[in-house]
This record gives structure tokens, C-alpha cells and sequence, in this order.
């Protein structure tokens, strides 16, 4: 309701003036630091540079639906010792910088135990934001270390994000920079949560031309991800275009919580997250990107 809200204060404004593109910074949520907001037609962007330089909302404008509408799970007062539930050390955002082991398990992302080897999750990221005629630019940037074999090693990561006015699709570049003088490898965590309807019997999710179940936690290799949801008609198009010399793994899992009915606890379906798994291995002042297109429909 307030994504048709907007979209009818829109309509009005777009009478006298032309308002999109825009960026503008806004505490949005009231936390006293500046949120970036970035805004076509058809889409809109909610930025937390100062928390990992994370994206919280996509609000897809012509079906009024915000596809990262995911939860945290957090532990519930009513919680039982003998229940086995997942807690999540942070907000479920997109776009965070994680980086990880070579070996990482599907079981370990979706219970949230790996080791974080990398300090970017605290870290603020400086913004670089240009509006255009026709398209609007945020830059998120921030330079921190990762922990490899007891030893810190500095990098530098930034995040490029670029939205066209008329076109719902989002692209996203990926700039991993090593800043010391001794090579780097490790691996980069990139998680997107997606919900668009909890009908999980309407979803289709594809990687590639090969369908499987939105339930079903997997491990996937491809550069094309759709999931559709016929309930309200919504398709989430995910494109990945990476150097030909570096492999893609993907893990999609399923955000479960632990819900009290009156039938006792019952799992209760909170979205589905996609966890993209770049491996980085620079020399020194070496540096790696990648992109990622979003397409709404």
C-alpha cells in the first residue's frame, strides 16, 4: 500500500515537473545516519552506506512489491531449549560483503555458522552518487582486511550500482582490490534475500533451463537465475557475467522460522535467499570485477 501510495504521489508531481532519476540521502528509518535512495519510474533502491554498504529494499514500483522483504532470525521468547531454531548475526540486507574459506558448506551459510574472515560487515562505505537525465549512479566504497592464516591482508571493495530510467533492471559491478604486497585467496560472499509471496506452491525457480524447487536448499552453477511467482505475477531475473576464468557456485536456501500456533511450533517460510561465491586471487595491486544484472518484470 504505500509502494501505490508513491506511485499516486508520483503521478501528481510528474504533472508539473519531471522527478526521476533521483538520488537523495534520508533518514528514512530514524536511526541518525543518512540513508541513500535512489529512484526511477519503475524502481526504488534503499541504501544503508554506513552498514556494509548493504541494499534493504528494491521496491519493484509496477507491482507494488519490495522483493528483499525478508526477515532476521532472531530467537523468539516462547522458544524452547530441546527446539533446534537459527539465529542470524545480521539484518537480512543484500549485497553485504562477506568473504570465506575455499570450502564453505551449503549447510554452514544456511545455518549462519561459517567464520567471517573479512571486516566489512562493520564497516561504513563512502558513497559516490551522479543523477543523470536518464539514470542514476551510487558508488559504495570502503577499504578494510580480511584474516588469512592469522595474517591481515588489506583490500579495498566497491560496489557500483546503476539503475536507467524506463528499464527495470538494476546492474551491479563488483571491484575487489588488493592493497598490500603479498597475493590474496580467499572467497566473496554476496547474499540476496528474496520474498515476493509466501504461495511457495506458486513459485517457479529456474537456474538456466533447468527448473527445481523453491524449497529445496541446493547447490547450483549457471549465470542465469528467474524465479516467477504466479500468485501476483512477479519475476525476478538474476544474470551473473563474471571473467571466463572464474567459476560460479551458488547456494540457494530457504529462511525458516519457528512460529507458535495453536497446533504447537510449525515452520514458517520467510523467503528464499540466493548466495553468490566469487573466488578472489590477486597479486599485489592486482584487481577482480564482476557484474551482476537484476531484471523485474
Amino acid at each position: 500500500y504505500l509502494i501505490e501510495a508513491e506511485k499516486m504521489i508520483d503521478k501528481i508531481s510528474e504533472q508539473t515537473k519531471k522527478i526521476t532519476p533521483v538520488i537523495f540521502p534520508l533518514d528514512i528509518d530514524k536511526d541518525g545516519q543518512e540513508d541513500i535512495l535512489v529512484e526511477t519510474a519503475l524502481i526504488t533502491l534503499y541504501m544503508h552506506a554506513y552498514r556494509g554498504g548493504s541494499v534493504y529494499e528494491i521496491d519493484h514500483k509496477e507491482k507494488g512489491v519490495n522483493i528483499l522483504n525478508a526477515f532476521q532470525r532472531r530467537k523468539e521468547a516462547y522458544y524452547e531449549k530441546e527446539l533446534e531454531y537459527i539465529v542470524d548475526r545480521w539484518r537480512r540486507y543484500a549485497f553485504y560483503d562477506h568473504f570465506v574459506k575455499d570450502n564453505i558448506t551449503l549447510e554452514e551459510v544456511v545455518k549462519d555458522t561459517y567464520d567471517e574472515l573479512g571486516n566489512f560487515m562493520q564497516k561504513s562505505y563512502k558513497p559516490e552518487l551522479k543523477q543523470g537525465e536518464t539514470n542514476a549512479n551510487v558508488r559504495l566504497f570502503a577499504e578494510g582486511q580480511v584474516i588469512l592464516k592469522g595474517e591481515p591482508k588489506p583490500l579495498k571493495v566497491s560496489k557500483f550500482f546503476e539503475v536507467l530510467e524506463g528499464k527495470n533492471e538494476i546492474r551491479v559491478t563488483f571491484t575487489v582490490e588488493n592493497l598490500g604486497n603479498e597475493p590474496i585467496h580467499v572467497n566473496h560472499l554476496c547474499e540476496i534475500p528474496l520474498y515476493i509471496t509466501g504461495d511457495t506452491s506458486s513459485i517457479i525457480f529456474k537456474c538456466g533451463k533447468a527448473e527445481s524447487d523453491i524449497l529445496e536448499n541446493e547447490t547450483l552453477s549457471g549465470k542465469t537465475l528467474q524465479i516467477h511467482a504466479q500468485e501476483n505475477d512477479v519475476k525476478v531475473k538474476i544474470n551473473l557475467v563474471k571473467p571466463p576464468n572464474i567459476d560460479n557456485n551458488i547456494f540457494k536456501y530457504n529462511l525458516e522460522t519457528l512460529t507458535r500456533t495453536n497446533g504447537g511450533n510449525d515452520s514458517l517460510y520467510q523467503g528464499t535467499v540466493l548466495a553468490f561465491i566469487t573466488p578472489i586471487k590477486l597479486n599485489q595491486e592486482e584487481t577482480l570485477s564482476w557484474k551482476m544484472n537484476i531484471t523485474l518484470a
